[in-house]
């Protein structure tokens, strides 16, 4: 059942937007959380209704500011490997939105559509709450969970700017002050307790098990020149995904290995090889802006978290639209990453890296010599056109947006992108037709709904 997140009516507007650099960077960001996904749960249950400001009369000021922290805890924080992180940042974004839905006109809780997710606390009804406040408490709640390593100046840090934003957007009643405050505090140990469930709770502490043994045949994965004997996260993909649809999607099947040089899979290789002779400053300074290597940057997931953020920060948007956005970009990345690595450790195809070295230059050294995590930035790319109506609602145009392979396109036949980001080893074939629907569950109430 296709379903939808709006039941406004798109805007009839004529105006075209520029597609320039960063347009297109946030492009694929908002077609990378604008995606339909089934519905799981029959009934469709609306926030308790309460008192006071909405949601979308604070400033998006403390979305956006969380969002910046842990962007930075991602990055100083011991084992936050791309996997690890991605599954921070969902549930951050769910814990975001869940702390500020009783306060949103027209959205509904997560519960019942996230698997596993049957409950959380309520907001009173007939009561006032601060929802800058109970944001505010919740990030702070669930990211202390989250990072429970990460050092102790960046635990100062999170104290800091708790208490530095309940004081910018505390009101004069303070009964209302601590509601809101123990409201987010609630919801967001609700959601780390659910969280402990999905198979990946402290990830950060398992990225490399000795326990794995590394299967050994043609066609199949071995360890490049870092030196890392055991790959990162090989259990990942058995993890829990937020939605179900994404669960129950088939994998593709990679092109047959061989090193015959009239082969599918030597054709595709020997054009990634005949790339990496070939790239411009152009094409390099943007493999390195997609590099996003743990402990250089915020991850892949993370990349897409900022985007997010930059987004919200430049559109002015309030406290209900930031957080939305955050929990559909978390969701998203999450989702993207166990697919992803289902898929890797399904069939353990070697690397670009390897196969060219096997078979066609054993000499060859790419402008990544050892390629780790570029393969996600396209593992998060969902491959469905009819959401492009959603995306206009956001960039306030009706003029016909780029499919999915207009925007992935430049980057893998022609961009270093493909040579650099593909682990697995059918490329064009298999970035092109990967069916992951990078997905949520609707935030908006059917016309049928029941209050609680």
């Amino acid at each position: 059942m296709n379903i939808h997140f709006t039941h406004r009516k798109l805007p009839t507007s004529k105006t075209i937007i520029k597609h320039n650099y960063r347009g297109l960077l946030t492009t694929l960001l908002l077609i990378a959380f604008l995606q339909g996904c089934r519905k799981q749960s029959t009934d469709d249950v609306i926030p308790t209704l309460t008192t006071g400001k909405a949601a979308d009369q604070y400033t998006g000021d403390v979305a956006t500011t969380w969002a910046a922290l842990q962007l930075k805890l991602t990055k100083t924080t011991p084992g936050f490997s791309p996997p690890v992180a991605s599954r921070a940042f969902g549930y951050a974004g769910i814990t975001m939105y869940e702390s500020v839905v009783p306060g949103i006109a027209h959205r509904k809780s997560l519960v019942g559509q996230l698997q596993g997710l049957t409950a959380l606390p309520q907001a009173e009804s007939g009561k006032e709450y601060n929802w800058a406040l109970s944001a505010n408490a919740a990030q702070a709640q669930i990211i202390r969970s989250l990072y429970p390593t990460t050092s102790a100046a960046n635990k100062v840090i999170i104290d800091s700017l708790e208490t530095v934003l309940l004081t910018a957007f505390k009101s004069t009643d303070e009964t209302v002050n601590q509601r809101s405050v123990d409201f987010g505090k609630k919801i967001a140990d609700a959601l780390f307790e659910w969280s402990k469930t999905d198979g990946g709770d402290a990830g950060y502490s398992r990225n490399f098990p000795a326990s794995y043994v590394v299967p050994t045949g043609a066609g199949m994965w071995q360890p490049t020149e870092n030196g890392q004997k055991i790959p990162m996260q090989p259990y990942w993909g058995k993890n829990r995904t937020f939605v179900k649809a994404n669960n129950d999607l088939p994998m593709p099947k990679p092109l047959t290995y061989s090193t015959d040089v009239k082969s599918a899979i030597f054709s595709q290789y020997m054009d990634v090889y005949n790339k990496s002779k070939s790239l411009t400053q152009t094409e390099k300074e943007i493999s390195l802006w997609w590099s996003d290597n743990p402990g250089d940057s915020f991850t892949p997931p993370g990349h897409s978290y900022s985007l997010a953020r930059i987004a919200a920060v430049s559109t002015k948007a309030n406290l209900a639209k930031a957080a939305e956005t955050f929990a559909r970009t978390g969701i998203s990345v999450a989702d993207a990453f166990i697919l992803c690595w289902r898929c890797k450790f399904t069939y353990n195809n070697l690397r670009p890296y390897t196969y060219v070295r096997l078979a066609i230059d054993p000499a060859w050294v790419p402008f990544w010599p050892a390629p780790l995590f570029r393969v996600i930035h396209l593992a998060m790319l969902p491959s469905h056109r009819q959401q492009q109506q959603y995306l206009r609602l956001y960039t306030a145009t009706t003029s016909p947006l780029p499919t999915i392979h207009t925007l992935v396109d430049p980057m893998i036949p022609f961009g270093i992108l493909r040579s650099r980001l593909a682990r697995l080893p059918r490329l064009k074939h298999r970035l092109r037709s990967l069916p992951i629907r990078v997905s949520t569950a609707i935030f908006t109430p059917s016309r049928t709904t029941k209050q609680v």
